[in-house]
């Protein structure tokens, strides 16, 4: 073998640093692929989530609101019947 042939310390550390910067060159790709594989995943459970509690608000407001009508149909109720209370009081009050 002719020593020409070898490399030189220079010819390695050359290699040894391009290959260094592809490596890393590499690893950074893979990363920012990770990094918006996790971005995406994270918005889908946000989406999610804000889906899952604007249902379980909607259904929770429509309770109230059906316990509301309620309770304020059975207020008509006895303001129906307090004032035909208060009518046989006033007639009964006039007569005597």
């Amino acid at each position: 073998m002719d020593i020409s042939q070898l490399a030189t310390k220079e010819d390695v550390r050359t290699i040894v640093n391009e290959s260094a910067l592809e490596l890393r060159a590499e690893m950074q790709t893979n990363i920012d692929r990770s990094i918006n594989k996790f971005r995406v995943e994270v918005q889908a459970m946000i989406d999610k989530a804000v889906t899952d509690l604007s249902l379980i608000i909607s259904d929770f407001a429509s309770h109230v609101d059906a316990r509301f009508n309620i309770v304020e149909a059975r207020l008509d109720d006895h303001d129906a019947k307090f004032d035909r209370i208060f009518g046989a009081f006033e007639r009964v009050t006039k007569q005597g």
